[in-house]
C-alpha cells in the first residue's frame, strides 16, 4: 500500500504516487484493487520482478 511505502522510504505520498503511478505506465506494478479509493495494494508484475532480479 502506498501509505507503507511512506512510512518504510521516509518518502512524501505525493512523491510515492507519482512513481507507482509511473511504474504502472510501464507495466512494472499494477493496482489489485483498483475499485477502492483508499487502500489500495500494488503488486509487482511479471516485468517487475525481472527488473528486480535483474538489479539484484
Amino acid at each position: 500500500m502506498p501509505s507503507e511505502i511512506v512510512q518504510e522510504s521516509k518518502m512524501r505520498m505525493d512523491d510515492v504516487s507519482r512513481a507507482l503511478r509511473a511504474m504502472n505506465k510501464k507495466g512494472l506494478v499494477e493496482c489489485v484493487n483498483p475499485e477502492m479509493k483508499k487502500g489500495r495494494i500494488y503488486a509487482l508484475t511479471d516485468n517487475g520482478k525481472k527488473i528486480i532480479n535483474e538489479i539484484e
